[in-house]
């Protein structure tokens, strides 16, 4: 009967998978002399590694795990919750200006409606201020919006 013995992921010379393991053996090359120094800066530039995006590398989230039981789900968790953050001010941001336009529309009805109902009763000089105070502000929204949109800059 023949027992084999157990691999060991972590102690393979696989270097393309363990950068810690590239770092060793080149320090080892280094030690015995048979890395020239030009050799040394290629390789660690080319061992350099990036990684982008919302939550740590994988092997650095296990690392965390490693240190603090739990810290993998508290971190995953957070990143879930800035997702729903983002996208509820994302929503807000598209809705509040069609919000603003509503009220301003309902704000401008509700001023012509007094107006109407007060010269009705005979009060035309504030059924006039009630509606000729909400129109030069609507006209003078429009001269902006035109000034905005001819301008080059």
């Amino acid at each position: 009967m023949s027992v084999e013995p157990e691999s060991n992921p972590a102690a393979t010379n696989d270097i393309g998978i363990d950068p810690e393991a590239a770092v060793a053996l080149l320090h080892q090359l280094k030690d015995e002399g048979q890395l020239p120094e030009i050799a040394e800066r290629t390789i660690i530039a080319a061992l350099s590694e990036s990684y982008a995006g919302p939550l740590p590398h994988p092997r650095h989230l296990k690392a965390y795990e490693d240190v603090v039981p739990g810290a993998a789900r508290d971190i995953l968790n957070m990143a879930m919750g800035e997702q729903k953050h983002r996208h509820r001010l994302q929503m807000m941001e598209t809705a509040y200006p069609y919000l603003g336009w509503l009220a301003g529309f309902v704000g401008f009805l509700v001023c012509v409606s007094g107006a109407i109902y007060l010269g009705i009763n005979h009060q035309t000089a504030v059924a006039l201020g009630l509606v000729g105070v909400p129109s030069v502000g609507a006209i003078g929204w429009f001269i902006r919006a035109r000034i905005v949109q001819s301008d080059p800059e």
